[in-house]
């Protein structure tokens, strides 16, 4: 099923199945904290030690500011059902390390609480914004990091069709990359 996509000139939605993918607003920050910063499970391999509530409200604005004034950046994962927020996904500026030179490139990201683990909802999102950023956007390419012992966020690349390969100056991480082949 392909997601829903709903815009208007200063908000961006979109709808799958089960999910509202909405841009962040200053009122998620205790909840954003709660979910990406208290079980090292989650910021293990994104950041590799919590933040502090301070440290994420500064990166919660960055995030509304870079999707307001850039156009891409992370999108709050919310239940369509109960309005709660699970995660975010997002698609962010890249310059990749290669080493025959760096390429500038357009990153696939996302983070869920850890309750939230198991349950196909990072890979619904992450399918519903690649859908949107070839469809909408129009972009050629994605790719996406993981460190190569982050079994969840190696399968969910693969689950989202991305190929895999070592990441070419970070040994311990591997590369996804996705084409687009409407393109």
């Amino acid at each position: 099923m392909d997601p829903r996509i709903i815009k208007s000139e200063s908000l961006r939605l979109i709808q799958t199945e089960r999910l509202l993918l909405r841009p962040f607003t200053l009122d998620d920050l205790e909840r954003t904290h709660a979910l990406f910063d208290r079980h090292p499970d989650v910021w293990r391999f994104d950041g590799r030690y919590p933040r502090s509530l301070e440290q994420r409200r500064r990166l919660l604005l960055w995030r509304i500011a870079e999707l307001e004034y850039g156009g891409i950046g992370a999108l709050a994962v919310a239940l369509r059902e109960t309005g709660e927020l699970i995660g975010q996904v997002g698609l962010q500026f890249w310059l990749c390390e290669r080493t025959d030179g760096a390429m500038p490139e357009v990153e696939l990201f996302y983070k869920f609480g850890r309750d939230y683990w198991g349950q196909g909802y990072a890979t619904e999102a992450a399918r519903a914004l690649i859908f949107y950023a070839f469809t909408d956007l129009k972009l050629k390419r994605i790719v996406s990091t993981a460190a190569r012992d982050n079994a969840h966020s190696v399968n969910l690349l693969r689950r989202v069709g991305m190929t895999i390969s070592d990441d070419p100056t970070h040994p311990g991480d591997i590369l996804g990359t996705l084409e687009n082949t409407n393109h």
